[in-house]
């Protein structure tokens, strides 16, 4: 996979908008129930005004393929601003296949030319492919947030 098997459409969704793709091209059967509610909430923080941040899109034969955002993030205990991946997916259909490495390098040069010196992402920790992806890119694990099912007891 080399970068040029894929269209990068700035600020906005792709050339051909996301409201305007055929339906089966946006929930496909192979979608797990997670990766639709992802793209559910991304649809939801795409058209939200307040957000800052802007989403870029890889495609593939004028197929939304995956997609990665990139803003800021200060840091509450330090007041340092970051560059910000808040969203990085990729269609299950096309995984391992180097799209989420390209999205992530050209979301880091993004960052890169805006003057952030630092990049923040977060990650699930079960997310294996994520996180080794992140590593090699020289990301670090920096905080740990842990959650707690109250409804067990």
């Amino acid at each position: 996979m080399v970068s040029a098997d894929l269209d990068f459409i700035g600020k906005g969704l792709c050339k051909l908008a996301w409201q305007d793709l055929a339906e089966d091209h946006k929930i496909l059967t192979s979608r797990s129930e997670n990766d639709r509610m992802i793209l559910q909430d991304f649809e939801s923080r795409r058209n939200d005004p307040k957000r800052s941040n802007e989403y870029y899109v890889a495609e593939r034969a004028k197929i939304s393929v995956g997609f990665v955002g990139v803003g800021e993030f200060i840091h509450p205990e330090i007041g340092i601003h970051f560059g910000l991946i808040p969203d990085l997916w990729v269609e299950l259909d096309f995984r391992n296949e180097g799209i989420g490495g390209l999205l992530l390098d050209y979301a880091i040069k993004q960052l890169k030319l805006k003057g952030y010196k630092r990049t923040y992402i977060q990650v699930s920790a079960s997310n294996r492919k994520a996180l080794a992806l992140y590593k090699r890119n020289r990301f670090y694990e920096d905080h740990i947030t842990m959650i707690r099912n109250n409804e067990t007891d």
